[in-house]
Parts: C-alpha cells; structure tokens; sequence
C-alpha cells in the first residue's frame, strides 16, 4: 500500500478489555472493518461517523489542528494549535501565535506545513487526512484585527481565559505581548 493510500485509510479501533481479561482479544473479521476514505466522504472511527476533509479550510471546522513545520535538516516539529476560517473567505485558515515561537522561526525560513486533525494533546488519529499548505506570517497589528476576531468567535470563552493569563504572565514579567498571526493557504 503506498502512503497516499494508507494516508486515506480509517479504522474501526477497539480498546482491548485490559490486563486478565484477554487483553489481545481475536476479533471476527466482521469487527475489523476498514473503510476507504474519499473527499468529503463519511466513514466511522472508534464508534462515531466523521467527514475526513476534502481540502484545508475543511480543516476549518476541526478544534484542533497538528500543525507540522520544517527544521532546517527537513525533520518535521507537530504542534496542536487551534484553528480558524479567516473572515476573508478565501479558503485560508487562520493560527495565533507567539511572535518568538519555534514555529514562527521555522516559517520564517521554510513557509510549508502540513495539517493533521488531532486532539488537544496533539495526538493525530491513525489514517488521519493529512493536507499540505503553504504559511504566511501576518505581523501587523491591523492585518491582525479581523483573524483574531475569528478564532475568537470561534473558541469563546476558552480563548478569553488564555488571553487573560498571557496578560497575568506578562505581569509577571514571563511571557510575550508580540503574537503573529499565521495565514494557511493551499
């Protein structure tokens, strides 16, 4: 199976019952399902119907996004970030950041991403889609306005409670008041 293929590939996982109790438990062939992932086809995965996303601002809808950039010897770095649809409708996502951030020095020199969907420890699905894409880094405060507004639309009342402790920490003389905004885009 090439990775392309394997890339579009869900399974239906079932946790083993545990220690004692058969923990590699055999499984009929009828539990072992696989199912073949399109664009913008629905499959299950552990119990629970999902879209797997055609393109990057499907990625849009997910809360939390893995997002990979390059270390100058090609390796990639994965890191959970929330996610949003920029309000300019154009199909690009939207990420904040600190400006001094890992990342933001990564892109600085290599702008490729690649995008997973995963939980917010960062841990990406097996068979996960994955799309690539290319990042932009927004670093004045007007062009900031309207992507921000976004993500805060989106996260609510979550992305108050980490703006208020980014102010406590800033008050305490740890943390940084530069964010950037990135600008994912195909």
């Amino acid at each position: 199976m090439n990775q392309s293929s394997r890339d579009h590939t869900l399974l239906d996982v079932r946790p083993s019952p545990g220690p004692g109790r058969g923990a590699v438990s055999p499984q009929s062939s009828r539990d072992k399902r696989t199912k073949r992932s399109l664009p913008g086809s629905t499959v299950r995965r552990e119990g629970r119907a999902i879209s797997a996303p055609p393109d990057l601002s499907a990625l849009g809808d997910e809360s939390f996004v893995s997002l990979t950039t390059f270390r100058r010897t090609g390796e990639g770095v994965a890191t959970p970030v929330w996610v949003a649809r920029d309000e300019d409708g154009d199909g690009t996502l939207v990420v904040t950041t600190p400006a001094s951030s890992g990342k933001v020095k990564r892109l600085r020199r290599d702008p490729r991403v690649v995008l997973r969907p995963c939980d917010r420890r960062g841990t990406v699905a097996p068979g996960a889609p994955i799309v690539e894409g290319r990042a932009d880094i927004v670093e004045d405060p007007d062009a900031q306005v309207g992507p921000l507004r976004a993500i805060a639309a989106k996260y609510g009342w979550e992305y108050r409670l980490i703006g208020l402790v980014g102010r406590v920490a800033r008050l305490l003389g740890r943390g940084s008041r530069d964010q950037v905004i990135l600008r994912l885009r195909s």
